[in-house]
């Protein structure tokens, strides 16, 4: 009797005895089957690998070089844009790209025609098979390395004095977290050496991600170079600011070393950290900051503002989430527009005496002492949606503070209206009389407005 052991080694020498046609034919059966993605194992299968996720990286209609003879530049190629760095005051009206694309694609406009590049430009690829992608082309004006921004400097041509109230435009291109003569340290020593004040745009420089994964803008602790930056532009890679610390802590603000900051803007910040343009306490007051333009921002950390004594101008639409404290002591702050926001945290515009609107319609929660020490000078307008938010605070405790507790902070006389939406729900005496707390003299007045609305309301 035979066993499964000895029959596997009769099937083998029966095997051994077959024609090399055999192996050939069977190599040629395996190689076929391995090409056929019809199974669960083929790339459309695979994250990432879909066309969806392909889009212009898809084989066929690429672009996969794009660049300048003069000035020489060679672009940076993402999903579908492309970005390209030329040296600045280089007229971009008329430059020529070269462009390479897919075996057999093509691309329009084409390649070697000379356009306009002073604003974004659309290229289209088209396929053998007809399907097109399309890629935007931006090119900036930019110094790519510190040792070009300080030579500029030393000598600008721009006729700007270097001074607070005219500073030197400075657009750079750096991988600011270069190690090797050319990062972000390596420029604010330039900037430091010069002495002379500048309108830092960093929207073009590149980062690494933290170990978090997010693209974290951090000015560092050095005070070198920060006080001559009295206009910062953060790179269009930047997801979030850092956070600063109390300064029981530790230093305190993140940007405690840029005492002529008047302006920052980031494109797509997300997230500001807590404590970033000052510290929490009454003694220490950033009084240069004047605008904040952060339209993508989404959460803004406690005390990222407070005592920001010359605040006015604010972009930040996109915010939902604004912790407690955020601008308290912001005493030039006159108009707060967040469409979009759902939390408000605690004593967020205390001593906001200028204080007159504030539009939030979405608000899902308003934190206690809102509006506590905001005082009577000022009318304020609130515009809310339905249903009435959550009001914080214990009993005795409402928006405009705790009369018992904080005699001194107390707003007396001032004049409050507020806009509900016609139908608007929630809005019963329990929830007036909670909001009224520590607002003396007066009672606010409740208006009804259409709920279809895009902006703030006219006055």
């Amino acid at each position: 009797m035979k066993t499964e052991t000895t029959t596997r080694k009769d099937r083998t020498r029966k095997m051994r005895g077959l024609p090399p046609i055999f192996y050939l034919l069977f190599f040629i059966f395996y190689l076929i089957a391995g090409c056929d993605n019809s199974g669960p194992s083929a790339s459309s299968d695979v994250p990432g690998t879909s066309d969806e996720n392909k889009k212009n990286n898809a084989p066929g209609k690429a672009i996969t070089a794009f660049s300048f003879e003069s000035p020489a530049a060679v672009g940076t190629i993402g999903e579908a844009e492309i970005a390209v760095a030329v040296p600045p005051f280089t007229p971009l009206e008329g430059l020529i790209p070269t462009i390479t694309v897919s075996p057999g694609a093509q691309v329009e406009p084409p390649s070697g025609e000379a356009r306009d590049f002073s604003v974004p430009v659309t290229y289209t690829v088209t396929a053998k098979d007809g399907s097109t992608a399309e890629y935007t082309v931006t090119v900036r004006g930019v110094w790519v390395d510190v040792a070009g921004a300080a030579s500029y400097l030393a000598d600008p041509t721009g006729g700007e004095e270097g001074t607070v109230d005219d500073p030197i435009p400075l657009p750079v291109g750096l991988f600011l977290d270069d190690a090797d003569g050319n990062g972000w340290g390596d420029l604010l020593e330039a900037i430091q050496e010069s002495a002379k004040y500048v309108k830092l745009d960093l929207s073009a420089c590149t980062m690494s991600v933290n170990a978090k994964g997010v693209r974290e803008f951090d000015p560092g602790a050095a005070d070198t170079g920060e006080a001559y930056i009295s206009s910062l532009t953060l790179p269009d890679a930047a997801e979030s600011i850092k956070a600063g610390t109390t300064p029981a802590a530790g230093p305190g603000a993140l940007f405690r070393y840029f005492t002529a900051l008047k302006e920052i803007r980031g494109e797509n910040i997300v997230t500001v950290g807590e404590f970033a343009f000052n510290a929490a306490t009454f003694s220490v007051k950033n009084t240069t900051l004047t605008t904040v333009e952060f339209p993508g921002a989404q959460t803004i950390g406690r005390y990222a503002f407070a005592y920001c004594t010359a605040l006015s101008t604010l972009s930040i639409e996109s915010l939902i989430t604004l912790e407690y404290t955020v601008f308290r002591g912001c005493t030039a702050l006159q108009a707060v527009n967040l469409p979009n926001a759902e939390q408000i945290g605690n004593e967020a515009f205390r001593n906001c005496t200028a204080l007159q609107t504030l539009f939030v319609p979405k608000a899902v929660h308003l934190g206690t002492c809102l509006f506590e020490g905001t005082g009577g000078q000022k009318a304020l307008t609130l515009t809310l949606g339905s249903p009435a938010p959550s009001l914080g605070g214990g009993a005795g405790t409402g928006m405009f503070g705790t009369p018992a507790a904080i005699v001194s902070e107390t707003v007396y006389g001032k004049s409050v209206t507020i806009k509900i939406p016609t139908g608007a729900e929630g809005y019963d005496d329990t929830w007036k009389n909670k909001f009224k707390i520590g607002l003396s003299g007066s009672t606010p007045a409740y208006e009804e407005y259409v709920t279809e609305h895009t902006g703030p309301l006219e006055e």
